[in-house]
């Protein structure tokens, strides 16, 4: 029997909870133990970066996910929190710890998809971050370094099964960036990126 649409739910939602519990301890100096195992409640996510993150993994395989999801039970497992090495990747303060050479493919391609959508919706992605080029601090770090970054906190499996789907994208003549941005759009109301566009 194959899996319901209430597992993938049930991923994304671990997932998340994941994600959050180390997002916020990016920046944490209230004095909790960063080793902390405990996860937060989902409804202490906020409802931003739950609408960022969901919208992004909504592109992944359910085989994506769930390798992603064993990356970072590994990294709660032994205190390693993958957003302080994203952060400090996308600001250059450490060197690189993964060469995979799946990165840089992964990277061509959503950057490929990126500049498409945003030359199909300038008004909609006037305020986000440039493609690449010249840095303006880690708020407006380019698409590229925050991809990059990203993608090197990820186990060699994942980025694998990720490139598996970037090539079934290809194979299918979609495009990653309108689908994450078309279920952000329908999450805030409307019928899609297009539709968005316009109400610009």
């Amino acid at each position: 029997m194959g899996r319901t649409i209430m597992d993938r739910e049930k991923i994304v939602e671990e997932v998340l909870a994941f994600e959050w519990q180390m997002f916020i301890r990016v920046n944490d100096s209230g004095g909790k133990n960063p080793l902390e195992k405990s996860l937060p409640s989902v409804g202490e996510i906020s409802a931003d970066f739950r609408l960022h993150r969901t919208s992004q993994l909504a592109v992944w395989s359910e085989a994506t996910l769930q390798s992603y999801l064993r990356d970072l039970g590994r990294a709660h497992h032994i205190g390693r929190n993958l957003m302080i090495y994203k952060y400090a990747r996308m600001g250059n303060l450490i060197p690189s710890e993964n060469e995979s050479p799946f990165i840089a493919k992964i990277v061509s391609a959503q950057l490929a998809w990126q500049r498409a959508f945003i030359d199909k919706h300038p008004r909609m992605m006037s305020r986000g971050r440039q493609l690449a080029g010249e840095e303006q601090g880690l708020d407006w770090a380019s698409f590229s370094t925050y991809v990059q970054a990203e993608l090197e906190t990820y186990a060699e499996e994942t980025l694998k099964l990720l490139y598996k789907d970037v090539q079934r994208y290809q194979a299918e003549g979609r495009s990653m960036s309108e689908e994450i941005y078309d279920h952000l759009a329908r999450e805030q109301g409307y019928a899609s990126a297009d539709a968005a566009e316009k109400k610009q």
